[in-house]
Order: C-alpha cells, then structure tokens, then sequence
C-alpha cells in the first residue's frame, strides 16, 4: 500500500544539463522554423515546456498551433538528444543514493515520480541519458500544461491511478529547486521540499516558504525522514 508519494522534478533538482535543453530549443527553432536561435529573455527555470515555447514562438512571430507544436517538439528531441551529451551535465549530490534506496523493497510504500516542466519525451532524455529513467513509472509533465500548476494536478491525479486507490495532499511531496516548484506543490496543498541546487538561493527559495529547506539531497537519512513522516 502507497502512503507517500514523493514527486521530483529535474533540472536543478536531479540533474544539471548546463543548458542542454535551452541549447536544444535554440536549435529547434532553427531546424524547424528557420529562426534565429536565440530565446531572448525567457526564463526557463522552473517553468513548463509549454509555457516556454509558447513564449519562444511570440518571440520569433511563430503561429502558435498545434502543428508548429508538434514540429517543434520533434526537432527539439533530436536536437535534446545531442545537447544532452554536448553539455557535460551531472546528477546531483546525493540524488543517485536516494533513488537507489527508496527503489528499494523497504520503502515500498513510498512511490516515485516525476513533476517537471519538461514533456515526457524530453524527461526520458535526460533522464535515461543519466542512467535514472528506471526510477520514475509516472507524474506530471509540460506537454499539455502551461502553468506548473495544471501540471502539478494532473500529477496528483496520476498519483492517485499508481497508487490504485485515494490519496491525500499531504501524502503527496513535491521536491524542487525553484520558487515555481513550491508553489505548484502548494497548489495541490502537497509538502514540499526545496533544495537549493539549482539558480535560487536559499533565501529567494524561503521566501516561497516551503515546508523544509535542504541545501542538497545529500542527506539521505534527513529525506527519508521527512517522507515518512
């Protein structure tokens, strides 16, 4: 029986790509629609696939439909692919240790999933890029949202499908590296564990108020605790 379902997100929180995805988009942008590859100021942190291309595409004057979309996602993952290696990314401190252990039969009753901004495709990327892809069987993610928070609901609810049966916000733990992650955790009035490996301080990231602060995910023990709890 799942009692706690712990939700990671990835860039900055599981994995530096030293921007292989926004090297990726540039690209794509390029290959597909001709345009310069530049992305502006777009924030990309912390935000939905969706909502960053749709951005990208006012930027260039691109129509925003459906078919643009989908040609764009297409040659953002063959591009992705190839920035992924370019980039000399890692997993980050602690996080190959916490997933190995919490894959293992003791804590069972916690499940592990994924709330991210990036489409599915794009997470299996990177993620199987890193060899941590056999972690993460469902969650939340930026294909059809454009707000994180539509994501972090559509991720609850596939939560609940995993864990076969109903499931509290409480139950639910969100783990991120942006004031972004913490909000849409409190959309779904899930906890919340900030770290502070990714472009927030510690004080941007308390001032979001999240339920703990960690520094890393070093802290196996520390983690654990807290999911349990």
């Amino acid at each position: 029986m799942i009692k706690t379902v712990a939700l990671f997100d990835i860039d900055g929180t599981l994995l530096h790509t030293r921007g292989a995805g926004h090297l990726g988009a540039c690209r794509a942008l390029a290959s597909a629609f001709g345009a310069e590859p530049t992305s502006g100021e777009i924030t990309f942190a912390g935000r939905t696939d969706r909502g960053i291309v749709s951005d990208l595409f006012r930027l260039h004057d691109i129509e925003e439909s459906a078919e643009n979309w989908h040609l764009f996602q297409t040659h953002y993952l063959q591009h992705l692919k190839e920035t992924v290696a370019e980039t000399a990314g890692v997993v980050l401190p602690g996080v190959e240790l916490l997933l190995r252990v919490l894959d293992e039969p003791g804590y069972s009753e916690i499940a592990v999933g994924l709330l991210t901004g990036n489409t599915q495709q794009a997470a299996k990327v990177k993620l199987a890029y890193f060899g941590l892809d056999q972690f993460f069987l469902f969650g939340g993610f930026g294909d059809d949202w454009a707000c994180r928070n539509d994501a972090a609901r559509a991720a609850f609810e596939n939560s609940k499908t995993f864990a076969g049966g109903e499931l509290k916000a409480e139950q639910i733990v969100v783990i991120g590296d942006t004031p972004n992650d913490i909000v849409c955790a409190k959309a779904i009035e899930a906890r919340v564990i900030a770290v502070s490996t990714g472009s927030y301080s510690e004080d941007e990231l308390t001032e979001a108020e999240p339920d703990h602060l960690l520094a890393d995910l070093t802290d196996t023990d520390a983690v654990l605790s807290i999911l349990c709890g």
